[in-house]
């Protein structure tokens, strides 16, 4: 995402989240709480309906409590306007909770009421009201109908109060869809009315509404003049709220004209950026002042923001902890998300990269609990950029995939061209020309996409601009009949000057695209060079390739030899790539039966050497060092990876090292002994299953350093038990393109624990290959496997070994 998206985007939060404007004061609640004890009848409905008024924007239990004593009184008196009333500040407090169906649900019967009574005004602000609901729900088309109904009742009311929020209402949908120059003529009208009716306050905050919009526009001058205008009047009433609203987005505005500079102006662009920090300060006071904590986070993070751009991140790391910290206190969770990424990035920038991985991981676990899609897609690729600074570029590699998944099935243009950047750039890095030049090309066609779309998109609003102005002509001269000649002439001239600038724009689109076919012609032979070197390359490396997998099959134990020593079971063991990363090792030492599944860093050939490893070192601990207790094996296994590669925890060390489970099974009295590094084992007993998980940490150096927990079970006839890598639960497929996850492999395991277990590992077999069948509806191709697949099954018998 660009600087400027993610600026934009809390400039429009500020400005919606600024105008629900608390009480007054305290006074006024307990003002009105002294009087409902004091009068009865009509009097007491109109108290309660305050009360709720009151009550509504902040909350609070209270305001469902005024609501209901005030419909009950008012059906009591049969006062159906008292009763519409009341069911539009149900209406409001259900929407300020987020209960959207209940608040479209209250807002319909108040309008129903309102217009059975004949009161049209109360029936236009109740279709307000809706309007601004269909719009929180993205359901543009029904708030623009509510809107403009609410508009023909307030006409026929003659209420200009309500008929200016509904205009206000109409221009906020044309605003979000884009469609500005009608949004700043509906807000035009509005403001007109607000100044008719001497509303002040109204009129500032339309004014505040176009200048967002003229900032969408990127019209940033014309939006800092109604910004500065909005101010005046808020300074006027004396407006907290709307004082510091207007400060914080003069802020960004001068922020977003520093982006415009280009680094040659240095001092301009710092003296810009000092004065977007002048203006965030002064708005940070006010929020501070008037107790709005929301607003105050995004101011801290703006400072924050202008900070790290102007080279004092570790200055920037504080206020945006500040920012941390409120959105914390307030569970706001996409605040807290978006924040920690922010974080993790600025220690990138430092190149303190194990301190940015833990941020973007914290970052990305909140966005996939809000199931954000956009989020987990740029905080993957953030995360994958980090290890491509590292050096690692397998782990890149595999964060990059998951979020070009993501980023091809909620269409995310721009992310798509940055991740097929990205995966270039790492496929070249692994020496893997074909695959980088595939992306390099998909790159290509994404960036040329994204200019046509951007070249279409301009030229339509200037012909746009052009019809509109042919029409105003028209209309001119139908109404000049004495000034024929000279509107013709006028109206000439501005379409030769209109043809002139469209011609000019598009020869200079014409340059730009012979200038962008140019530069893709250069890459297009210089990877032709690059492909005729791989062709050369390619038949040594799959020999290679193939002679790594004899040397991996020669030490994983044989599958005859496995069979003689197990129980009932079966071994499911898929790699992905020629060689595996993941491993299957079991060993009998007496009495004992020994075994682990294993996933190792990468896939292929990297995952193979480490696979190889892992197996000589199980091998050595367990015959050499009689080491058998699950927990031991562990440690000890860890503690020989670690000495192998030389790993000392510093920054910019490959991490290398495995995730596995690994049990030590009694076979005389059928005692389990079980230790993880992230990996679990699933025990299934009685038709339910039993999730035993393992430490979070794998066996290599890692942050957490703390002894492998060994969980003892003592284990029955007909128990089943299950050790795993991730590769199952994480391959992509299905009709969705989404992946496969551990709650339908659990599901899976336990609807088939009738059956043998070599029945079972046809059944994963064959479900897996069936879920990867299914078509990529984004690329029109068959899903391809990710990741090394290995799971292994046991059941629990009479002591007979499997045939």
């Amino acid at each position: 995402m660009s600087q400027y998206s993610i600026i934009f985007r809390k400039f429009i939060f500020i400005v919606l989240c600024a105008f629900p404007v608390l009480s007054q004061a305290q006074n006024v609640v307990d003002s009105l709480t002294q009087r409902l004890e004091m009068v009865e009848g009509k009097v007491k409905v109109e108290v309660l309906n305050a009360l709720a008024k009151e009550y509504a924007p902040r909350l609070s239990d209270s305001a469902n409590f005024y609501a209901e004593n005030d419909l009950q009184l008012a059906k009591e008196l049969g006062d159906k306007n008292a009763e519409g009333r009341a069911l539009y500040n149900f209406g409001y407090i259900a929407q300020r909770k987020g209960d959207m169906d209940v608040s479209v649900a209250k807002y319909n019967e108040s309008e129903e009421i309102f217009t059975k009574a004949g009161n049209m005004g109360g029936a236009a602000d109740a279709l307000n009201g809706l309007g601004i609901v269909y719009k929180k729900m993205a359901d543009y088309s029904s708030a623009l109908r509510c809107f403009k109904m609410s508009l023909n009742k307030s006409v026929e009311a003659n209420d200009l109060e309500v008929k200016s929020r509904s205009l206000n209402g109409i221009a906020g949908i044309h605003q979000t869809e884009g469609e500005f120059d009608e949004a700043i003529k509906f807000y035009l009208r509005a403001k007109e009315i607000k100044e008719q009716i001497g509303d002040e306050m109204g009129k500032g905050k339309t004014l505040h509404n176009i200048g967002n919009t003229y900032f969408q526009w990127g019209k940033l001058n014309k939006s800092m003049e109604y910004q500065q205008e909005a101010l005046r009047i808020f300074e006027k009433i004396n407006f907290s709220a709307g004082i510091g609203s207007c400060l914080n987005n003069m802020g960004i505005i001068t922020e977003n004209i520093a982006a415009t500079l280009s680094e040659t102006q240095d001092d301009t662009l710092k003296t810009t950026l000092l004065k977007a920090k002048e203006y965030y300060e002064e708005a940070l006071e006010i929020q501070n002042n008037i107790g709005n904590l929301w607003g105050a986070a995004d101011i801290y993070d703006n400072i924050g923001n202008i900070l790290d751009r102007l080279g004092e991140s570790r200055e920037a790391l504080e206020y945006k902890h500040k920012a941390l910290d409120v959105r914390r206190k307030l569970e706001y969770k996409p605040g807290i998300a978006s924040t920690l990424g922010n974080i993790g990035t600025i220690y990138a920038s430092l190149k303190v990269f194990d301190t940015s991985l833990v941020y973007y991981e914290q970052a990305l676990d909140i966005f996939e609990e809000m199931e954000d899609p956009q989020g987990i897609a740029i905080h993957l690729n953030g995360i994958g950029k980090v290890y491509f600074k590292l050096g690692d570029y397998r782990t890149a590699l595999k964060y990059y995939l998951k979020s070009l998944k993501i980023s091809k099935d909620i269409e995310l243009a721009e992310r798509l061209k940055d991740n097929y950047n990205d995966l270039a750039r790492v496929y070249d890095s692994l020496g893997n020309y074909a695959e980088a030049y595939k992306y390099y090309k998909r790159y290509i066609r994404a960036k040329d996409s994204i200019i046509n779309k951007e070249t279409h998109k301009q030229i339509a609003e200037l012909e746009k601009k052009y019809e509109t102005e042919k029409k105003e002509q028209e209309i001119a001269l139908l109404n000049k009949d004495k000034a024929l000649q000279t509107t013709q002439i006028e109206q000439q001239r501005k379409m030769i000057i209109v043809f002139i600038v469209v011609s000019i724009i598009i020869l200079i689109f014409l340059i730009l695209v012979l200038r962008l076919f140019n530069l893709k012609k250069k890459a297009n032979i210089e990877l032709e060079q690059k492909n005729r070197l791989i062709t050369n390359q390619k038949q040594e490396i799959e020999d290679s390739i193939h002679y790594a997998k004899r040397i991996q099959t020669a030490i994983l134990p044989p599958v005859d030899q496995v069979n003689s020593k197990l129980p009932e079971h079966f071994i499911l063991f898929k790699p992905k790539d020629i060689v595996s990363g993941d491993f299957h090792w079991s060993l009998r030492k007496g009495n004992l039966l020994i075994m682990t599944a294993a996933d190792c860093t990468g896939h292929g050939v990297p995952g193979a050497f480490m696979s190889m490893l892992g197996v000589s070192f199980l091998n050595e601990i367990v015959n050499d060092r009689n080491i058998t207790d699950s927990d031991m094996i562990l440690n000890s296994l860890r503690e020989s990876v670690i000495n192998a590669l030389q790993q000392k925890g510093q920054d910019g060390e490959q991490k290398d090292g495995m995730d596995m489970a690994l049990s030590t099974l009694n076979l005389d009295t059928n005692e389990l002994q079980f230790s993880g590094a992230n990996n679990p084992l699933y025990l299934i007993r009685d038709g339910e299953l039993k999730e035993i998980k393992g430490d979070k940490m794998p066996v290599s150096i890692h942050i957490k350093m703390d002894n492998f927990t060994r969980n003892d079970l003592q284990l029955r006839l007909d128990d089943r038990i299950y050790m795993f890598s991730d590769g199952y639960a994480d391959q992509f497929g299905g009709p969705k393109g989404k992946k496969f996850k551990y709650k339908p492999f659990k599901k899976l395991l336990l609807e088939s624990i009738d059956q043998s277990m070599a029945e079972q590992r046809e059944l994963l077999d064959r479900e897996i290959e069936n879920w990867k069948s299914f078509t990529d509806p984004q690329t029109g191709e068959k899903f391809e496997q990710i990741d090394d697949i290995c799971v292994i099954g046991l059941r629990i018998g009479d002591g007979k070994k499997a045939n």
